[in-house]
């Protein structure tokens, strides 16, 4: 099964689709790691892979570094979206977690938001934004908001059809977080934690 082209049951490919080079591609990888790969397999009850990897120990580790909040209640939020039903899904769930909330339907109106808050307070903490029709639209609001004066506010975009690329375009503009939809509460709310404490560390 570790072949090129190679499949267990040909009609797999009638049924599923490939062409058999996932394994290879993956024993390929291993090895280049100076790792092994083995497989237990039994014909019409599944496969068991094992993975075997030496990597030098690390003193100590992320979560260490980032001491995440057990509660992000109070943190100031602003929610961009022009789906009224999308705004609401955030909002359930952000205001269960205690946060304060505005929201905005357009990137625009956004800008003007945040724009006005860090006039009258230190503004916002975390902007979580749909990502939109446009890719650009969406690059161009996050440079935007990084150009307000409060370039530590933190930015985590929604995506529903994210494509190779968005992270790596998204984060040179400033963007902290990235998640794709539908929303995991779970996901978010680590994302939302782990952003605010890398802000932390500065």
């Amino acid at each position: 099964v570790f072949d090129s082209f190679s499949q267990s049951d040909a009609s797999a490919t009638r049924k599923f689709g490939g062409v058999g080079i996932g394994l290879s591609l993956c024993r390929r990888l291993v090895q280049y790691l100076e790792g092994s790969i083995e497989v237990d397999s039994s014909p019409g009850k599944g496969s068991v892979f094992r993975v075997c990897l030496d990597f030098e120990k690390q003193s100590g580790s992320i979560a260490d570094l980032l001491e995440r909040p057990e509660s992000i209640r109070g943190k100031r939020v602003l929610i961009v979206d022009p789906d009224d039903a999308g705004r609401l899904i955030i909002r359930d769930m952000a205001e269960h977690w205690g946060c304060r909330i505005k929201e905005s339907a357009s990137f625009d109106r956004a800008v003007e938001k945040v724009a006005l808050m860090n006039e009258k307070s230190s503004g916002f903490d975390i902007i979580i934004a749909d990502m939109g029709r446009s890719r650009s639209e969406t690059v161009s609001f996050a440079q935007k908001i990084k150009e307000t004066g409060k370039a530590d506010q933190q930015i985590i975009i929604l995506c529903d059809n994210g494509i190779p690329g968005d992270v790596e375009r998204l984060s040179k503009v400033g963007v902290n977080g990235y998640l794709p939809k539908p929303v995991n509460p779970v996901l978010l709310f680590d994302c939302i934690s782990t952003v605010m404490a890398v802000k932390k560390l500065g």
